[in-house]
């Protein structure tokens, strides 16, 4: 990356100070009717694929271990290479040498080589002790219910099969031609697997996309075989550990475990329903519209699996095939934090009554101004805090609201109620802290209070939280900005009745852009979100769909990779409310019209995006152009909705919170 601070930058110095002011007034909105939301990362352009392609792109699987992993999960994987393997087969042995050399060299390159061990005669520990004795160093699938060997039609073992980075079977057979020679001695003279890993990695074409696989037959149903077995501590624990154990334990938001066989199994039909319509596990960005860090869905296959377990009527299985619970993380993930902001008394949430959205203003205590690299979030009480947002305020309002407001802190729905203010950073159940990218900072001047917004939901008894969060401060050399730019539309009229009403917002950035995350934001009448980007030649970028909008989970999602938007390129923000009444949200009863503002019967419409340019000047100008982009909306915002005297052309009948 080039150099974004100026030569000779101390963040102390009084011109910085005035640049900090630039990029805060560039999120400044008047406080009567507007608050500012952050987000911001996008994704690449998705290219056409087949159903399989599809399928083996978002395939969750389970190591020996239980521990699921993403088949593509890194961010820079060019392909993937799979082999499946025996732990009886002669063959297989002797590959192994060769696999391990392969795994280790074109995992520099970016693909991944994994081994599958995919026989229901095998068990966990037989396969483990098969990757003992053989000293694999290279990863092992453990296909328990044989679906990756289905999916891919792997009929023998070893069996080699490569997809590139759209998912793509380019290869599929022999390791290489050593058993197409007979009692012919020497090193093997055609090397299929390595060439096809070649080709992936430097995007080329493969002259051999097949060969006739040979070894161990892998036992394959018949057609009319029934399905084998499937169950819970073979097949069915590694999945709810891995998804929905995170929440679904003791001492976490979930209203109820899922950490043993009793409490799957007694659950099991509202699990499959739940599933089935995706509402758990909670993830509200729709698949293949952008990729972000820790996404929380299950793949179609799970899905499948958890199916069939069920529609057997759950099978527990042998006490040997189960994995352990797995071990959650305890104290700072990312190390000992640099400053420690806490909230100095205990709050206090009642054992019933609806949702809250409290507000706790905290002196940060910094002396100077400081570039930081994370902020790690500590819930108190895991069993209330739903999720939670911080920003750092230096203009002494939430001081003003805090003091206006009796309860410890204040309580105010839709935002923070603040003219400007920075996003430091939210945590949700199963999320996990994450540092900046090498050598960028968000800058935090000196002087301000952290702003703790924390979404409570009550446990059915009385609960107390103490919530806070861990600063880490960015290298002296970090030398790239972090801003947050906002994108949407402020002058909302939402027809009553209207089930429909779509509104649009665009952006266009007058300099290079790398997106990092992104946070949309709509009130109650949400129904859908979605926000692309637009290439000066026309090319579509999808960076997040939400096609069934809820107020109460949304979040912030970090992209993954970051992605490169040119000068030129334009934001594009589409957003859909549902104002009829048969919105079971909808605040009014019947419904009406509804214009744009911070209450609960008030809607929004910002796309918040954190990103960072390659120089100093880059930075300088977009903080300024999208300053200039919100004062434009506002102005058109209170010709349309003010009178001359400053006083609202539509007053609200009824100004009710959702506390």
């Amino acid at each position: 990356m080039g150099r974004c601070l100026p030569k000779g930058f101390t963040p102390a110095c009084p011109f910085w100070r005035s640049v900090l002011l630039l990029s805060f007034c560039a999120l400044h909105i008047t406080a009567v009717y507007f608050t500012a939301v952050w987000a911001g990362d996008v994704s690449n352009p998705q290219s056409e694929t087949s159903s399989q392609a599809q399928r083996i792109k978002s395939l969750r699987v389970h190591d020996l271990d239980g521990r699921q992993h993403l088949l593509f999960g890194s961010s820079d994987r060019r392909g993937v290479a799979l082999v499946f393997l025996s732990t009886e087969d002669v063959q297989s042995q002797l590959v192994i040498p060769r696999l391990s050399k392969l795994a280790n060299s074109y995992q520099k390159q970016g693909v991944e080589l994994w081994g599958v061990i995919s026989a229901r005669s095998t068990t966990r520990q037989q396969a483990k002790e098969f990757s003992r004795k053989q000293r694999i160093k290279f990863p092992l699938i453990f296909d328990s219910a044989a679906s990756l060997r289905e999916l891919v039609g792997a009929t023998h073992a070893p069996q080699a099969f490569v997809f590139n980075h759209a998912g793509q079977e380019i290869y599929q057979g022999l390791i290489d031609d050593t058993s197409e020679r007979p009692g012919k001695k020497g090193p093997a003279r055609k090397q299929y697997l390595s060439d096809a890993m070649h080709a992936v990695a430097k995007n080329q074409r493969l002259p051999i996309t097949e060969t006739q696989a040979d070894g161990d037959l892998l036992p394959m149903r018949d057609a009319d075989e029934t399905m084998p077995t499937i169950t819970f501590n073979r097949d069915i624990a590694p999945i709810v550990y891995s998804n929905c154990v995170p929440c679904h334990r003791e001492g976490e938001v979930a209203p109820f475990p899922l950490t043993n066989y009793e409490h799957v199994s007694k659950r099991a039909a509202q699990i499959v329903a739940v599933i089935t319509e995706q509402i758990m596990p909670p993830w509200k960005p729709a698949a293949d519209y952008g990729h972000f860090t820790g996404e929380r869905r299950l793949c179609g296959t799970q899905v499948q699996l958890i199916t069939r377990w069920v529609e057997s009527d759950c099978p527990e299985g042998e006490a040997e095939d189960l994995t352990p619970l797995p071990k959650f993380p305890t104290g700072w993930q990312l190390g000992k934090p640099d400053l420690i902001v806490r909230m100095p008394r205990r709050f206090a949430l009642a054992a019933e009554g609806v949702d809250i959205y409290q507000h706790f203003v905290i002196p940060m205590g910094m002396n100077q101004d400081r570039l930081i690299k994370a902020v790690e979030v500590h819930p108190g009480n895991a069993k209330i805090v739903h999720h939670a947002h911080m920003f750092v305020d230096n203009t002494g309002q939430a001081r003003i609201l805090d003091e206006a407001d009796p309860a410890e802190g204040y309580t105010r729905f839709g935002g923070h109620g603040l003219s400007s203010a920075a996003y430091l950073g939210g945590w949700n159940p199963g999320a996990t802290p994450h540092f900046f990218p090498k050598g960028t900072g968000r800058l935090i001047p000196k002087g301000g209070d952290a702003v703790f917004q924390i979404h409570y939901h009550p446990s059915g008894k009385p609960e107390f939280d103490q919530t806070e969060i861990g600063i880490y401060y960015a290298a002296p050399d970090a030398q790239q900005l972090i801003a947050d730019l906002v994108v949407g539309n402020v002058d909302l009229v939402i027809p009553a009745g209207a089930a429909e009403a779509r509104f649009t917002a665009e952006y266009t950035s007058p300099v290079n852009l790398l997106l990092m995350e992104i946070r949309p934001h709509m009130h109650l009448l949400g129904k859908s979100y979605q926000v692309r980007g637009v290439l000066p030649s026309g090319t579509v970028v999808p960076l997040i769909k939400i096609e069934d909008w809820d107020f109460n989970w949304q979040d912030s999602y970090v992209f993954d990779p970051v992605v490169s938007l040119p000068a030129g390129s334009q934001i594009q923000v589409e957003v859909v409310y549902d104002n009829s009444s048969k919105n079971p949200a909808n605040p009014h009863s019947p419904p009406k019209i509804v214009y744009f503002g911070e209450e609960s019967t008030d809607e929004m419409s910002n796309c918040a995006i954190r990103v960072t340019t390659e120089t100093y000047a880059e930075f300088q100008q977009v903080v300024a152009d999208n300053g200039q982009y919100w004062s434009t909306q506002l102005q058109k915002y209170l010709d349309r909705n003010m009178t001359p005297d400053k006083k609202p052309r539509h007053p609200r009948t009824s100004k009710t919170s959702a506390n």
